[in-house]
């Protein structure tokens, strides 16, 4: 059995290995691929090679400044303090460092999202596993299909969602986005209905055959649990 945690449990038997970043020269690779400018290699240092933060960085520096993503900018978008934060000995251990770095980092891509976006990602933060566009515009019934499309596909630019291509577009949030965007999300009562009420609408009447014929019952389930109702 392999398991993967962000958080050691308390499980004995288990050897443990730790999951370190991307290489220096990986990182930079990585940046130089994605078009950045800058010392590169500092960076990377910095942030420890962790991937998803390399990438949301690169991602918000070429949405904001197309013309010159450097990463000199960052003080201009509100990251002037990341280095001073990431090497403060108050914040000790690596997991300490990726949450500070994380959470800095995906402030400054949320605020420059325009309000349908950040009603989007807040709204399809209540649904399990990647959901299609049909799923969100029954967030947001008040824009179209294809405005609430095209924004995904701007949100999948930013890093903040990943699409899946597997016969359709489908969209889903890596694992510390979606706790992010949870957190501001704060009460959710309305949007889990929201959801139900979506559910309810497409789930296949009988007979069911497969577990696949009830998969809608099984989210309106884990909708009404999230309630505690």
């Amino acid at each position: 059995m392999l398991v993967t945690t962000r958080e050691r449990p308390e499980l004995k038997g288990f050897e443990w290995l730790s999951l370190k970043g991307l290489q220096v020269d990986e990182g930079v690779a990585l940046l130089t691929a994605l078009g950045i400018r800058g010392d590169l290699t500092q960076f990377v240092e910095l942030v420890d090679g962790h991937p998803l933060l390399l990438k949301l960085v690169a991602d918000l520096l070429k949405e904001e400044y197309s013309q010159d993503p450097n990463l000199s900018r960052l003080a201009d978008l509100g990251l002037g303090n990341l280095r001073q934060l990431l090497t403060d000995s108050q914040v000790v251990g690596i997991h300490r460092r990726e949450n500070v770095g994380m959470v800095l980092v995906l402030d400054a891509s949320f605020e420059r999202l325009s309000e349908l976006q950040k009603a989007l990602l807040l709204n399809i933060s209540v649904y399990r596993g990647a959901v299609d566009s049909a799923a969100a515009v029954a967030m947001l019934p008040e824009n179209s299909a294809a405005e609430i499309e095209g924004e995904l596909r701007n949100l999948v630019k930013r890093s903040l969602l990943v699409d899946k291509l597997n016969g359709r577009r489908r969209f889903e949030f890596q694992p510390v986005v979606l706790e992010y965007v949870r957190y501001q999300a704060g009460d959710q009562t309305e949007v889990h209905q929201r959801a139900i009420d979506y559910y309810r609408s497409i789930a296949k009447q009988p007979p069911w055959i497969t577990k696949d014929d009830v998969k809608e019952y099984l989210e309106i389930f884990d909708h009404f649990y999230q309630l505690q109702d």
